[in-house]
């Protein structure tokens, strides 16, 4: 495993990081064209979509050129795809094996870990918090020579939930257990993590508003709601309408901290916009399944 924690400092599928692993793509990457449903989609996210959803339940080798068609069709032109998968492989996420005159990538046991997470967050922990108890505060101190691993461990803590309550203190509104971050990036003397709970004078809510940019989280879902309620979007090939949906969802709920209902607005949106994701993915999935399995070349 890379221990480069700089080169991949954003997560993968899941837009967290095992180690330092990532999912987004940097800002030149290309992105797909946009469509009535979805705004402009990275192709490495979609990749990593198509992965989680459709060869995840069933690991096998896939045939590079079945990724390639099955992008294609999303307006992704084959040098992208080809280019999207070969730094897969080069980040340790994909491995190749030729059989004949094919290519064939198989997921490695890190690209496994960063799906499923990511599978959980979107299917078992969700985007509603409705938890109360102890808060988790974490601060650290690292000197600029570990820039890296510093945007390594901000990114890993959004993920995770946490603002930045100041300079090197974050705050999550939520009991975490931090030892798998601490050993991940081996942090063990630069972060000291605390159980906390606001107290008089500090109103929670009014902290919360502080540290985490509501207005703009809680837009984030009603633009995801605007997009998907149109019945004209809801129709067609569903493999393609559910690696759009899905891609989609996870860039709302990557940088949602799931503040507890308590802490927030009464008219907040995340349940509405999880309720119509996962109802319109249930009607195309079994369809999704169905294409996939006549379009990808597996052995």
């Amino acid at each position: 495993m890379p221990t480069n924690v700089g080169e991949l400092s954003l997560p993968l599928y899941a837009e967290r990081s095992i180690t330092s692993a990532s999912m987004p793509s940097s800002a030149s990457e290309p992105t797909t064209g946009t469509t009535a449903a979805a705004p402009a989609l990275r192709p490495q996210s979609v990749m990593f979509t198509l992965l989680a959803e459709q060869v995840l339940p069933a690991p096998c080798g896939v045939f590079s050129g079945s990724f390639v068609d099955v992008l294609g069709e999303l307006a992704i032109g084959e040098h992208t795809a080809r280019s999207t998968l070969a730094r897969m492989v080069k980040r340790g996420l994909l491995t190749r094996e030729r059989h004949g005159r094919k290519v064939f990538l198989e997921m490695t046991p890190r690209c496994v870990a960063i799906l499923e997470d990511g599978r959980r967050r979107i299917w078992q922990t969700g985007a509603v918090n409705t938890a109360e108890g102890d808060w988790t505060l974490l601060t650290f101190s690292l000197p600029e020579s570990a820039r890296s691993k510093r945007g390594a461990l901000r990114a890993r803590l959004r993920w995770e939930g946490f603002g930045m309550l100041q300079n090197g203190v974050w705050l999550s509104p939520a009991s975490f257990d931090a030892n798998e971050l601490i050993e991940e990036l081996s942090l063990h003397e630069q972060v000291r993590v605390f159980r906390t709970r606001p107290a008089p004078p500090t109103d929670a809510a009014q902290l919360v508003a502080q540290v985490f940019d509501l207005p703009a989280i809680a837009e984030r879902y009603r633009v995801f709601m605007r997009c998907w309620q149109r019945a004209d979007v809801q129709q067609g090939d569903s493999l393609l309408l559910t690696l759009r949906l899905s891609t989609h969802w996870l860039q709302v709920i990557r940088d949602d901290p799931r503040v507890p209902v308590a802490q927030l607005p009464a008219d907040w949106p995340a349940a509405d916009a999880q309720e119509l994701f996962r109802s319109l993915h249930g009607r195309h999935a079994a369809a999704a399944r169905a294409r996939a399995r006549a379009l990808l070349d597996v052995r």
